[in-house]
């Protein structure tokens, strides 16, 4: 399956799969899906992140899809970093 450019038809089904933590491949965002209260978020603010961030990927029409990235990584991971991504920019959608 192809996450950066999926068809349309199945769009509406990942919408469904990308919030569910058995589907997540990052640790720590999987992490936060089954455990939000050990991180002070709620569930429902991860799976909005989640939902907003592949809206924004997959429409191609919309200004901020150049500057989102999405990398897959194949194989076993050992997360030994956590990076924390900051803006003091808001925006409206």
């Amino acid at each position: 399956m192809n996450l950066h450019n999926p068809r349309p038809q199945i769009i509406p089904d990942l919408f469904n799969l990308i919030s569910k933590p058995e589907n997540i491949g990052d640790l720590h965002i999987k992490m936060m899906l089954k455990y939000p209260e050990q991180f002070a978020i709620r569930r429902e603010i991860v799976s909005m992140f989640l939902k907003s961030f592949y809206k924004i990927l997959w429409n191609k029409e919309d200004r901020l899809t150049n500057k989102l990235e999405l990398e897959v990584l194949t194989g076993d991971h050992r997360e030994s970093a956590f990076i924390d991504v900051r803006s003091e920019k808001v925006f409206i959608f």
